[in-house]
């Protein structure tokens, strides 16, 4: 006949396989379920950026941006979204000073294939610029439009990498620029993310850009 000793041992084991069993059920659940959603392309999210300019034969400055982007069609094969954004540039060289606004609505399309999503942008916005060399102050504003084509790859369940290259006019100013940009992402959370991007530009003149944006998902 058990004594009551057995039977208080025999009942904490039994509890402890239960708790062990359970948390390795929690454990295999969320190994098996990622936590955030993959990349920023077919998200619904708000951004704001920061970062540095660099003319290699003119002036340097800080630039800051902030966007949103709506996933308006998500679907298994592709999707299409829309972003809007707004940014100024300050930039200064020896007195001398450009100062930009922008103001952008772009419209990508992209399919889906396994960890990859490559895309196409429209671009469309407006620049107003504000230049002041010595006493003289100019103003100038102008339409942009092109195209943009890149792919966004999805490395980690929260972590993506996006190669792109754009062609961007300025109607008003007669000016283009080819640029390749190189982003990547990482949801530290399923709501709050952060990014890096570098864009090589090359129009009139070569520029390097860099960014940091910290990115909310709603």
């Amino acid at each position: 006949m058990p004594t009551t000793s057995n039977c208080t041992h025999n009942h904490i084991l039994l509890t402890m396989n239960k708790k062990l069993t359970l948390i390795a059920c929690i454990a295999m659940a969320a190994i098996a379920t990622p936590a955030y959603a993959d990349g920023l392309i077919g998200e619904d999210y708000a951004y704001v950026g920061g970062g540095y300019r660099n003319v290699e034969s003119g002036p340097n400055g800080l630039l800051g941006t902030v966007g949103a982007n709506f996933a308006v069609h998500t679907g298994p094969e592709y999707g299409i979204d829309v972003h809007t954004s707004y940014g100024q540039v300050h930039l200064s060289t020896m007195g001398d000073k450009f100062r930009s606004h922008v103001l952008s609505v772009d419209l990508r399309g992209h399919t889906v294939m396994g960890t990859t999503k490559p895309f196409a942008e429209f671009n469309t916005g407006w620049q107003w610029d504000r230049t002041v060399i010595g006493p003289t102050k100019t103003t100038a504003d102008s339409l942009i439009w092109g195209f943009t084509v890149g792919s966004e790859f999805e490395l980690t369940d929260a972590v993506s990498l996006t190669p792109s290259l754009s062609w961007i006019r300025w109607d008003d100013f007669r000016a283009n620029q080819f640029s390749f940009e190189l982003a990547g992402h990482m949801w530290v959370t399923d709501t709050l993310g952060v990014g890096l991007a570098y864009t090589l530009g090359e129009g009139s003149d070569l520029t390097h850009t860099g960014e940091a944006t910290v990115t909310f998902r709603f």
